[in-house]
């Protein structure tokens, strides 16, 4: 596993336990992208950097009414997902 696919993976879970603790105006957002990130750990393609993009925007958008346990591992997911795609720069 490259670093590159630990930093998605890394996101995807930090996603997954954000979910459980959310508030409902952004759970949905919230696990419609831990699922887009589950797809991507799971097939041998990079992603498309204007979904990806779209990903990263929802999850700041949820960053701003996320609270508590939830905002802490949102912030953390989307470290994780931003090194993920810087590295999709790069190739």
């Amino acid at each position: 596993m490259t670093s590159q696919d630990a930093d998605l993976q890394r996101a995807r879970d930090e996603l997954e336990a954000a979910v459980k603790t959310a508030d409902d105006d952004v759970r949905d957002d919230l696990r419609d992208v831990a699922a887009a990130f589950s797809a991507l750990t799971t097939t041998d393609r990079d992603a498309d950097h204007a979904t990806f993009d779209a990903h990263l925007n929802t999850l700041r958008q949820a960053g701003t009414d996320a609270t508590g346990e939830t905002a802490d591992r949102l912030e953390v997911a989307l470290e994780h997902a931003e090194s993920y795609r810087t590295g999709l720069e790069q190739a």
